[in-house]
């Protein structure tokens, strides 16, 4: 129920965002993008006997649309409906016996961005932006290996819902852009009573193309 409220208010803060780009058409852009995360979690255990695991990054998907508007040259707002996939691995070793597991869990994602706009020569643009994004969860799964050999187990509880906040910038050629991100997790998304906390890391790299 939380995650579905969450949900609920970002879209009402989406629509009354855009209220002024749709009133004002002529003045937004939209497109389409998509690339590649590069994710992991920044994790702590519960238990402090347990130790840290050895994290390792899972390249996954990204892809979506978006819509801009700038509210004058120099600044701006960017909204981005993304299909967002994440995850990571995590070893344990005593010496002689290692344990693996690879979590992945993909989210709905929307980030809203307040973008400040570069000049550039000729065709060639500059941006740079920052805000917050509310993740919601579609699906998720969880590998685990002992020795190489893929074993059963439960699957690791995630959260519905993931806020994180987003920093980076794109160039931009004509109609065609290459977007550089980096999304650090603000929650904890791990759902259960383990008093384990991971906050999911990632850093995106997107290809994109605007229609207008």
């Amino acid at each position: 129920m939380r995650s579905r409220s969450l949900a609920v208010s970002v879209f009402v803060l989406c629509a009354i965002l855009l209220a002024p780009a749709t009133t004002h058409a002529q003045g937004a852009t939209f497109g389409v993008q998509g690339g590649i995360n590069v994710a992991t979690v920044s994790f702590s255990a519960g238990d402090p006997t347990e130790g840290t695991p050895d994290l390792t990054s899972k390249t996954r998907g990204v892809f979506g649309v978006f819509v801009a508007r700038d509210f004058n040259p120099k600044a701006g707002l960017q909204i981005d409906f993304l299909y967002s996939q994440k995850g990571t691995k995590a070893s344990f070793t005593d010496g002689v016996d290692t344990f693996t597991v690879e979590p992945t869990v993909d989210y709905i994602e929307i980030p809203i961005l307040i973008r400040g706009n570069i000049g550039g020569s000729g065709s060639v643009r500059a941006r740079v932006f920052g805000g917050p994004s509310f993740a919601f969860k579609v699906s998720d799964d969880t590998k685990t290996t002992f020795n190489g050999v893929e074993v059963d187990d439960e699957d690791a509880e995630f959260k519905g819902y993931d806020v994180g906040f987003v920093i980076g910038g794109a160039v931009q050629f004509g109609k065609v852009f290459v977007d550089v991100r980096y999304n650090w997790g603000l929650i904890n998304v791990v759902d259960d009573n383990s008093g384990d906390e991971a906050k999911t890391r990632t850093f995106g790299v997107m290809l994109g193309f605007q229609f207008k």
